[in-house]
């Protein structure tokens, strides 16, 4: 005969099994139902972790040549600014190097020389308009005069030409430009090539 505590227990056990296999069954049902979403989530959400991963690593490539790049332009920028610079000086050098060489011999010479072989190509012309420095004019005007003795000559003073002459030709509009400054002008482009190779 089962007694009554007997029968408790069988019923209280009856009870926990069936709460064990609900249970069991639910927690199938979740981890088959969650469980596959979770993972889903997961995936999607390493995913997205390897874009963002990949992204940045564009963006820092990116950004990277864009360093670059502005270095680049930088660098062209400092190399024109330096060759201009160091042409600005050599030119200036030559300047004052022009008129030290005015106060030599070898520059009389020079421009005798010149106005000498001027004088020849144009030997048929009878009115001439020579323009000099004023310093040249008080040295040479004597000199100069001599030279066109059978010319009419007007003198006209331009300290700008550093040297040298310019003569013209009234009659033809003939102009010859010996000036220093216009050698220099001339030999500009000449400079710009030295300095381009120098600074490569």
């Amino acid at each position: 005969m089962i007694t009554i505590e007997e029968k408790l227990n069988l019923f209280t056990k009856l009870i926990y099994d069936k709460i064990e296999k609900e249970n069991e069954s639910l927690l199938k049902k979740f981890n088959l139902e969650y469980g596959n979403l979770l993972d889903e989530k997961k995936k999607e959400f390493q995913k997205q972790a390897e874009q963002l991963r990949k992204e940045n690593e564009k963006d820092i490539e990116k950004q990277k040549l864009q360093i670059i790049s502005k270095a680049k332009i930088e660098e062209k920028k400092i190399i024109l600014e330096k060759r201009k610079e160091i042409f600005d000086e050599v030119l200036d050098s030559l300047i004052v190097y022009c008129k030290n060489f005015t106060n030599n011999d070898e520059y009389k010479d020079m421009l005798l020389n010149d106005l000498n072989k001027v004088l020849k190509e144009m030997d048929s012309i009878n009115n001439f308009e020579i323009t000099i420095t004023y310093k040249d004019y008080k040295r040479y005007k004597d000199v100069i005069l001599n030279m066109f003795n059978d010319k009419n000559i007007e003198f006209n003073e331009d300290d700008d030409l550093l040297g040298g002459f310019i003569i013209t030709d009234k009659e033809k509009n003939i102009r010859i430009d010996m000036s220093m400054k216009n050698r220099i002008l001339n030999s500009k482009e000449i400079i710009g090539e030295k300095l381009f190779e120098a600074l490569q």
